[in-house]
């Protein structure tokens, strides 16, 4: 019985370290901060009004929240804010040379995750970036990438604005949106216990009362 204890703890364990966000199709999950994350793709377009009203049961996502978001996604970013630009990486770029490669895998995992899209009448490059609110004001997050001759990419990584010390108010441009941007939804959520952890659990009672009835009475 002890033994079947120790495997149910095991199981419980074995959800909490897995991966921190984890893609469920449209949304991701945030294990860190019991979060669920809209995909960018599905409110690329659109005005921050006109995200809320197409995703009941979502809102905003406040800056400390994608703050956190941005450590675990970019654990090895490095701040290069060339021109004042909120740029936290600039990848494969002549005058702006990224001695952080990693950074590269860790944009492409950030595409995977938040969904990406392509700009009207702009060729070869992919776009999955995103508001989020401060207060009254709106910045930006996320990655671009572009496909450059010879096999090259040119690929940016904008950080949260007050993580890397750089800004670009876009209050005024998402009130009425853009084809560069959708917005950072969230919702709050409890991480499913997988199913074998029900059956642990149950084998663990159904054990506990055979003992009990196998066991003499005592007088």
């Amino acid at each position: 019985m002890r033994s079947l204890a120790i495997a149910v703890m095991l199981v419980f364990a074995s959800v909490n370290a897995g991966a921190a966000v984890v893609d469920y199709g449209r949304f991701n999950y945030d294990a860190a901060q019991s979060l669920d994350w809209l995909d960018l793709s599905e409110t690329a377009g659109m005005s921050l009004t006109d995200a809320l009203a197409a995703n009941a049961g979502w809102r905003l996502a406040t800056r400390d929240e994608v703050e956190i978001l941005f450590d675990q996604l970019f654990p090895d970013y490095v701040a290069n804010n060339q021109g004042g630009y909120d740029i936290a990486g600039y990848i494969n770029s002549t005058n702006y040379p990224n001695p952080y490669p990693q950074l590269l895998d860790e944009a492409d995992s950030f595409q995977s995750l938040f969904g990406s899209w392509e700009r009207t009448g702009v060729a070869d490059t992919t776009y999955s970036l995103g508001y989020f609110q401060d207060g009254t004001r709106i910045f930006r997050f996320g990655v671009t990438n572009e496909q450059l001759s010879g096999g090259d990419r040119e690929t940016f990584v904008y950080g949260p604005a007050q993580k890397i010390g750089a800004y670009s108010d876009l209050t005024s441009l998402a009130s009425g949106g853009s084809d560069i941007y959708g917005t950072y939804l969230v919702r709050s959520t409890v991480v499913p216990v997988p199913a074998a952890v029900w059956l642990l659990a149950s084998a663990l009672g159904l054990l506990s009362c055979q003992r009990r009835i196998a066991s003499p009475k005592t007088q």
